[in-house]
């Protein structure tokens, strides 16, 4: 994929843990933000899940954790 081409969509399998693999990816490609999903706990708090929390907390680039609908 070009980096300047942002309609491009690339497919990345890794092995291991979900937080591994997403680590990973985001190392190999250079990635300069990693998106992740939020979800709410039986009150509908936004909270994150044990994914988010070790991507956030061992990503070398920004990471956006985005709360699910209140809907």
């Amino acid at each position: 994929m070009d980096v300047g081409d942002p309609g491009g969509i690339d497919l990345i399998v890794e092995q291991g843990t979900a937080p591994a693999g997403i680590l990973r990816a985001a190392e190999n490609i250079g990635a300069g933000i990693i998106a992740l999903e939020g979800k709410a706990n039986p009150e509908g708090l936004a909270v994150l899940g044990g994914t988010a929390e070790r991507v956030v907390r061992y990503a070398h680039c920004p990471v956006l954790v985005a709360r699910p609908s209140p809907a």
